[in-house]
């Protein structure tokens, strides 16, 4: 038995990394995100305002991305994503307690681009773990390099960090049969490789590697529509080092939680749209935000 059956309706899961694609089959989605913040956690987990002095929104995330998986084999699948970031941050004008004319208005600076290309593998590793082989439980291994495509690290908002990852997670899923539903967990690594070829820039900061976390349940609700809860964390082993920049939030070390809930229809079997939300309840040296994503996939 399979996720389909599962779900009893044949929807899977938009994001269950524990299960493949079949062999031929191809999953796409385009999502684009929406994320605000007006403040930011500190290095010691504290609240303070996203930019000292900034009443509002200090951060805007606008990216689009587009995912894509294809069965290779009944027990591989190709993993491809390509985000276009779009950031803006706001500070204060240096000069605000001058009075001057125009200084009472943030300034703002605004970056966009292709940031990365994220191309791995899935590979199925219920056998391997001596899990039954009967489609109730999965487990599945995911591999993949997140690699620069050329942009400049140093423009201020950098859209990324410049350099090459290398992520690696062990995700295991449950069937819920005869409920329509199923759970899912995973936890990884994130390497940071300090190879920045791939960038354009001077500056090579030294970026801590992370460990990953991924909790997941869905159910599905009639035959269009599929409920789910949703959990990711990221925790730098090691300490943040250096303060949180409001006019290039791309932090070498940051700690967060996003719990979320997400809504996909489907007017089609083939077809689906999906809504998710996230907030940031604990962080460390991040930006505290507030997260939508809204998407389209298809599966052929």
């Amino acid at each position: 038995m399979c996720l389909v059956l599962a779900l009893s309706v044949g929807i899977p899961s938009a994001h269950g990394q524990a299960w493949l694609q079949d062999r031929g089959a191809t999953y796409v989605k385009l999502s684009r995100q929406s994320s605000l913040a007006a403040d930011q956690f500190r290095q010691d987990g504290s609240t303070a305002p996203y930019a000292a002095g900034l009443d509002g929104n200090g951060f805007e995330d606008r990216s689009t991305y587009l995912y894509t998986e294809h069965g290779l084999t009944g027990g591989t699948t190709l993993i491809l994503m390509l985000p276009y970031k779009d950031l803006l941050v706001r500070t204060p004008h240096p000069q605000a307690s001058s009075g001057l004319p125009g200084t009472d208005r943030p300034i703002e600076r605004e970056s966009t681009g292709f940031q990365n290309v994220y191309l791995g593998i899935r590979r199925d590793v219920t056998a391997l773990l001596g899990l039954p082989v009967d489609g109730v439980h999965r487990a599945a291994v995911n591999l993949g390099t997140r690699l620069p495509l050329g942009y400049d690290r140093e423009v201020t908002p950098a859209i990324g960090p410049g350099q090459i990852d290398l992520d690696i997670m062990l995700h295991y899923g449950v069937s819920l049969w005869p409920l329509p539903g199923y759970a899912q967990a995973g936890a990884g690594l994130r390497v940071r490789s300090g190879v920045f070829g791939l960038s354009r820039g001077s500056e090579t900061p030294d970026y801590g590697n992370e460990w990953l976390l991924h909790l997941e349940a869905g159910m599905s609700v009639g035959r269009w529509a599929l409920l789910q809860g949703l959990f990711f964390g990221t925790i730098s082993n090691q300490p943040p080092e250096t303060a949180f920049d409001p006019q290039n939030p791309v932090p070498t070390r940051q700690r967060y939680i996003k719990p979320g809930v997400g809504l996909t229809l489907y007017p089609f079997r083939w077809l689906g749209v999906s809504a998710q939300a996230f907030t940031t309840p604990w962080g460390a040296n991040t930006e505290r935000s507030i997260d939508w994503f809204v998407g389209v996939e298809a599966r052929f």
